[in-house]
């Protein structure tokens, strides 16, 4: 309904900024003219955290994660078109191969009680951590390991560069303008949307190839801090 309103609106305005290139092309796919359009991509402002290994280590240990254990973050509104319900169903399965795997849940949103309730469902509230507010985010980001996005619908996320600027590899959905800041293979891995198993299967990968979460990780955070400039 949301998209219906908004494509009925364009008529009634003089310029339209959009903050990617696949936003651009189905904005004139529409029919808006492209002299009255312009790309404007998104920025955001991070702030440069270190930690050191040992320090790392500690903060984890205290948030109840064991040395041997492995987290994937999920950074997003807990709408429909973020797939938190896929995603839980994705780390159910990926459960079965990586038993020392966490998954943090982190935003705020209309699903949160269903996704609660399904989280419960699947047996996960051991596994799954949800938050709804987090004080200090780039230092939580580098408490995980993996950051996971199989969005339905994206642009170019503040939360994946978020997540590229804490140096995480990253597994998303290749939709929107995702392929503009994730270089497949570089700068992160890109899955088919709606590719359940080719979603866990990518993440299984990294999880058993650390020199590879580093290599992405390494790229990604060179990405935001230098190639953007």
């Amino acid at each position: 309904l949301i998209e219906a309103v908004n494509v009925w609106a364009l008529r009634f305005v003089d310029q339209i900024t959009v903050h990617c290139e696949e936003t651009r092309r189905q904005t004139v796919a529409r029919g808006f003219p492209t002299a009255r359009l312009k790309t404007l991509i998104c920025g955001f402002e991070t702030q440069a955290v270190v930690l050191s290994p040992h320090e790392r280590l500690t903060r984890r240990r205290a948030m109840g994660i064991a040395d041997d254990q492995l987290v994937l973050i999920n950074l997003a509104r807990l709408y429909p078109e973020k797939l938190q319900d896929v995603l839980l169903r994705c780390f159910k399965e990926l459960l079965e191969h990586c038993p020392q795997a966490r998954l943090w849940i982190i935003g705020r949103g209309p699903l949160e009680t269903a996704l609660k309730a399904l989280c419960r469902q699947l047996g996960l509230d051991r596994t799954v951590t949800f938050f709804d507010w987090v004080d200090d985010l780039p230092t939580l980001l580098l408490l995980a390991d993996i950051q996971v996005h199989p969005a339905a619908m994206e642009g170019v996320s503040l939360s994946i560069g978020e997540g590229m600027a804490a140096g995480l590899p990253i597994v998303a959905s290749h939709v929107g303008g995702m392929s503009e800041v994730i270089h497949h293979g570089h700068t992160g891995m890109l899955v088919p949307p709606g590719d359940a198993h080719g979603f866990v299967d990518t993440v299984l990968a990294l999880i058993h190839h650390p020199e590879e979460r580093q290599r992405l990780g390494t790229a990604a955070r060179h990405f935001i801090t230098h190639d953007l400039l």
